[in-house]
């Protein structure tokens, strides 16, 4: 049995894995999958042998996912043609997602964008769209991540996929994260996301074509954090009263450290989080709010949010690691 160009089951019917890139073998299915992780990268699993048509056919059938309804965030802001490229990946999975016999509702904030960003996402969008949402002024990603989840929760949405508008979903993926999601109710999941750093800001041949399953090994729990950039969340936590922090440093144009609040929120209400490493997404502008944010203000920001932050959670040994983690933390290095 081949593991898609990884590793291979080296004695048939027997729990004996062999990678395919070096000599290493073992009895152990994640034991192996974690040494490709740490010796070769992130693996990339391209698409299932199984023809998609047949996939699709077989998987409605089961009804994985009866009677839920999934809500797509997508969160825009002064990125006009990338962000273009991401509503039409929005629009083609909720188009899929159809085809798998789920509802899905797109809820798309645009941030105060003064670019071509609103004309040409609604144009991508199409008529999938069931709110807009155009704001004159950036309100911060947390307020505008609030009124997203508010819209979401007023169209009784049983999860929610966030994305950010210069990410594009890898076809299937919002399903995939949600029938994970579904599967792990009893165990206190909040969050399944795409790990932010396997990415590719051009597409190519490294880039996932396809993810329509989400195993249970392919998960972890570490980084911690909210996988706000993309991720699907459990909407219960957010009936549940977990928000984004709206305090002052959080609001109006910054950068960072809005997505480690939600997750220490949701660690102390007992919401886990993980994220999936397997699968390569496209990040056509990794860090864009920061790169159009002027460099000193992004800077006093972030250290404002960091000092908050650090006296917020100041005593909460449920969080202590992290907390000291946020203390280190520094602004990236950014490439143009």
């Amino acid at each position: 049995m081949t593991h898609p160009g990884y590793f291979t089951d080296s004695l048939s019917n027997q729990h004996w894995y062999r990678c395919v890139q070096c000599k290493y073998d073992g009895f152990d299915l994640d034991a192996i999958c974690q040494h490709v992780l740490l010796q070769h990268g992130p693996i990339i699993l391209p698409a299932m042998d199984i023809p998609l048509e047949r996939w699709v056919a077989d998987t409605r059938a089961r009804a994985p996912l009866p009677m839920v309804r999934v809500g797509i965030g997508l969160l825009t802001w002064n990125i006009g043609r990338v962000s273009a490229y991401a509503a039409r990946a929005v629009r083609n999975e909720v188009q899929r997602l159809g085809l798998l016999g789920v509802e899905a509702k797109v809820l798309w904030l645009d941030n105060g964008s003064d670019d071509d960003t609103v004309k040409t996402v609604r144009e991508h969008l199409g008529d999938v769209w069931a709110v807009a949402d155009v704001r004159q002024v950036n309100l911060g990603q947390c307020v505008a991540r609030n009124l997203i989840i508010a819209e979401a929760l007023y169209a009784k949405c049983d999860y929610l996929c966030m994305v950010d508008g210069d990410i594009e979903l890898i076809p299937y993926s919002v399903f995939a994260m949600t029938e994970y999601l579904h599967s792990v109710l009893h165990l206190g999941i909040g969050c399944v996301g795409m790990y932010s750093r396997n990415c590719n800001h051009v597409w190519d041949q490294h880039v996932a074509v396809t993810c329509r399953h989400i195993e249970p090994w392919m998960v972890s729990h570490d980084p911690g954090i909210a996988w706000t950039n993309y991720g699907v969340f459990n909407m219960q936590m957010f009936r549940d009263g977990i928000r984004f922090d709206e305090a002052t440093c959080f609001q109006g144009p910054g950068w960072g450290l809005e997505d480690d609040d939600l997750y220490l929120r949701m660690k102390l209400a007992g919401y886990a989080s993980v994220n999936t490493q397997y699968f390569r997404h496209l990040h056509r502008r990794r860090h864009s709010s920061l790169k159009l944010l002027d460099p000193v203000l992004a800077a006093k920001v972030f250290i404002q949010r960091q000092a908050y932050l650090m006296h917020k959670y100041h005593n909460m040994p449920l969080v202590e690691r992290e907390v000291e983690m946020i203390g280190r933390m520094t602004m990236p290095v950014l490439e143009y």
